[in-house]
């Protein structure tokens, strides 16, 4: 009698059917942050609102420092180039009346560094989309500058007063900059007025060694 085979199950396991045909987890996904249906509880709908509420907040919050920090910066950098107008325009007064050499120079280069200064400002300014208030530049004028000066000049002691005054006026100014410089956030401005206010000490020590 032959050996009778064994029957051969109707349905084989497939090596690889665990790959192909993964069971599927039971139960129903759900968004963690899906709106509650019209069946959620007071609670949850509560909690939602509560959500949105804040997420709205945040978000006003951060638009409201990021316009205010833009705008503290262009209120910052037209105040320093008013400053440098008006350097330039009152080492303009000079070209007439002084008599020394050693003020003509001490205004001559005044203009050239301050002028060159100011572009750099502005260009590094335009280049970081920060605008400089064009119609404030002349906001830093004094005019009580302009009659000591004539009076100075009436006397015969225009030079003194001059660089006096100028002297004055780039101190003031290396200070604003030193002042205003942790609040700038922009690389390229912050290297400009840099730039500006090595300068300006430098134009200052040089006015001392003159005057000694």
């Amino acid at each position: 009698m032959q050996p009778s085979s064994p029957e051969q199950p109707q349905h084989p396991l497939q090596p690889y059917d665990f790959i192909l045909n993964p069971e599927k987890p039971a139960g129903k996904s759900k968004l963690p942050l899906s709106m509650p249906g019209p069946g959620s509880s007071l609670a949850q709908r509560l909690l939602f609102v509560a959500g949105g509420a804040l997420i709205l907040v945040i978000v006003v919050a951060l638009v409201a420092s990021l316009m205010f920090k833009g705008s503290s910066s262009s209120t910052d950098i037209t105040n320093i180039a008013a400053s440098q107008t008006e350097i330039i325009r009152v080492v303009a007064l000079a070209e007439q009346s002084a008599k020394s050499p050693d003020t003509k120079a001490f205004a001559a280069s005044t203009e050239e560094v301050v002028t060159s200064d100011l572009a750099a400002l502005q260009a590094a300014a335009k280049d970081s989309n920060i605008k400089i208030n064009a119609k404030l530049l002349s906001s830093k004028k004094d005019s009580a500058v302009d009659t000591n000066l004539k009076t100075a000049a009436e006397n015969g002691q225009f030079d003194e007063v001059f660089t006096q005054t100028l002297a004055t006026k780039l101190k003031a100014y290396s200070r604003e900059m030193a002042n205003v410089f942790p609040s700038i956030k922009s690389k390229k401005v912050q290297a400009a007025m840099n730039s500006a206010y090595k300068s300006t000490d430098i134009l200052v020590a040089s006015q001392k060694t003159t005057s000694q």
